[in-house]
């Protein structure tokens, strides 16, 4: 595991374990952050967790105050300079001498930005400059460099940068850092602000936006054998990737260029091969991640009008691999689109990026995001190994019939679902409908720009999937809500939904949950023959009221409603029994 993310959880849950028995006392949310948000570093330098599998036999006598991860040995020591790159974080500080009275306490002074115009992959070492005219010392510890454009975003690969040292009254800080364009074409804001971490962002004079557009290298290459097709987003690649899927053989391995492929229609797989960016194979980080390879981005035309996703992998097969493959459903440049219009209407199958039918899938190292409705990927296969995938930015919760989950699983016997990222997705980031005897472990949530209505969610669709999560663990998750970014961390049971039957059975422990309206939220879930397990679970930071699609309700960190069946091991952690039902 990297240290800084590694760092981030276990900061985290030492955080949330000193309020875990304590509600806060902070006002009613807005459905975006307040001025004075503040959210920790979300991204990493390097890598991805390398978390482990939990074990599948329930503990009867849990410890509630050890953290499901391994922690470093001191979470608070800086990474050795020596290992820093070179063109990491760096700059001076400087006298200044300028600061006059009713200047704002952190002055833009100049910066080096970003061209206007650049293109995916291409590398930019960027500096900006602010004068400390305040009355405080910004100590480098706690003040940053901080992204906007939205606030706390992730697009230039970190929502934070450290000072080059601490930073006087009447001094200036010149920041310095280097940015790899992310592999997706879009119109992107650049802008950046300091950030007293954990206290407030010093609004007063953030640096100039920019609105960057990016592109990606127009170039033709070889697919498969006497297949060219032209790479970066120009014209059509659907119909010569679905001809070198079709002449893989069974077992087969087809490697893609990595690049910009165009697409008007979906591709679909019906039998075991492995879809791969070339030159990826060895490397173990998702697509999209900072510091990660370059990779094959499947790109959606802006009148895409297919259903269920671009990337299909079909009922009866098995042993399907997609590994290091980015599905860029294209939200920004579909919203005027027919697609668009039945997302709109309640039919938000024209709005997945892709979805998976059949056993014994793997889906691993990809990133899934920009869904224009629905999902960012559809699971309907037992056997599934979904692993080290980043979901972001699907869907959109402020437009009705536009938000989308990251990951929706409708069934999923005997499956691995773990150490997977959700940033910013509008619906429920991971919601499963029914799963027996499967792990899910070590999946990190995070809601910074935009709402959602759950982190985490164990369902049966109104009765449309089992609901059935006997022998299923689900363990290992930190979910991160921003100023009640979610309106539950954690939901077990359709009832704040729809009232379908209770779910059956499953295990829930050794989670984490941050600030969400209500961080665990149980209602409909387990029988008389088979409850739900759930306890030591790590909460903090919720109200005591929230607004809700149905109104102000008040709120706690951990509710079970009466028509649940809870076995909560001898944990003893206070809840409310409000009866949630119908109100997400």
């Amino acid at each position: 595991m990297t240290s800084h993310l590694r760092t981030l959880l276990v900061l985290a849950a030492a955080a949330a374990l000193a309020s875990c028995k304590e509600e806060d006392s902070k006002a009613d949310a807005d459905d975006a952050p307040p001025a004075d948000a503040d959210v920790p570093d979300l991204a990493p330098d390097d890598g991805f967790p390398d978390l482990e599998a939990a074990d599948p036999d329930v503990p009867e006598d849990p410890a509630f105050d050890e953290a499901p991860f391994d922690p470093p040995v001191d979470a608070d020591a800086p990474d050795d300079a020596a290992d820093a790159p070179e063109d990491g974080p760096g700059g001076e500080v400087l006298p200044y001498g300028g600061c006059v009275g009713g200047d704002p306490r952190a002055k833009f002074i100049e910066e080096t930005a970003l061209p206007d115009a650049v293109m995916t992959r291409e590398e930019y070492r960027v500096s900006l400059t602010f004068a400390n005219c305040s009355a405080e010392t910004w100590d480098a510890v706690a003040f940053k460099l901080g992204s906007q454009a939205p606030q706390d975003n992730t697009v230039w690969g970190t929502n934070r940068i450290p000072l080059p040292g601490d930073v006087h009254p009447d001094e200036m800080a010149v920041i310095e850092f280097s940015i790899v364009i992310p592999d997706l074409i879009a119109t992107r804001g650049y802008q950046w602000g300091i950030v007293h971490e954990g206290v407030e962002w010093l609004y007063d004079n953030l640096s100039p936006l920019h609105t960057i557009v990016v592109s990606a290298p127009v170039s033709t290459v070889e697919l498969c054998t006497d297949v060219l097709v032209e790479l970066g987003g120009r014209t059509s690649a659907t119909a010569r990737l679905q001809q070198c899927i079709d002449a893989t053989p069974e077992g087969g391995l087809l490697e893609i260029p990595a690049g910009v492929y165009l697409m008007t229609g979906a591709v679909t797989i019906s039998r075991s091969i492995i879809l791969r960016t070339a030159g990826t194979a060895d490397f173990a980080a998702p697509c999209h991640w900072p510091g990660s390879l370059p990779c094959a981005v499947l790109y959606a035309d802006a009148n895409l009008d297919v259903d269920n996703g671009f990337l299909q992998i079909l009922d009866g097969s098995t042993g399907v691999t997609v590994d290091h493959i980015i599905l860029d459903g294209n939200r920004a440049g579909r919203l005027g689109s027919a697609a668009a219009a039945a997302c709109a209407s309640g039919n938000n199958r024209k709005g997945f990026n892709s979805f998976a039918r059949g056993s014994g899938h793997t889906f691993t190292y990809n990133a899934s995001v920009n869904t224009l409705c629905g999902t960012g990927m559809e699971w309907r296969a037992d056997g599934a190994t979904i692993m080290s995938n980043y979901f972001v930015d699907n869907g959109d919760h402020a437009t009705t019939g536009l938000w989308a989950d990251g990951l929706t699983i409708h069934e999923a016997d005997d499956s691995t679902i773990l150490g997977n990222t959700f940033f910013n997705n509008s619906d429920v980031a991971l919601i499963l409908g029914g799963g027996t005897n499967s792990i899910v472990n070590g999946n990190l949530i995070a809601q910074t720009t935009q709402a959602a209505f759950a982190g985490l969610m164990l369902d049966n669709f109104n009765g449309g999937t089992s609901g059935d999560f006997s022998g299923t663990i689900v363990t290992g998750a930190v979910i991160y809500c921003t100023a009640q970014l979610c309106d539950f961390g954690i939901n077990l049971g359709p009832h704040a939904w729809y009232l379908s039957p209770n779910t059956i059975g499953g295990s829930v422990y050794g989670n984490t949950v941050y600030d969400a309206k209500i961080c665990l939220n149980i209602d409909g879930a387990g029988t008389a023959a088979a409850p739900v397990a759930v306890f030591g679970n790590v909460l903090s930071g919720s109200p005591s009221s929230a607004e809700f699609n149905c109104g102000v309700r008040p709120t706690s960190i951990y509710n079970i409603g009466p028509d649940s069946v809870v076995d909560r091991r001898g944990d003893t952690t206070p809840t409310t029994t409000y009866e949630w039902h119908q109100c997400p």
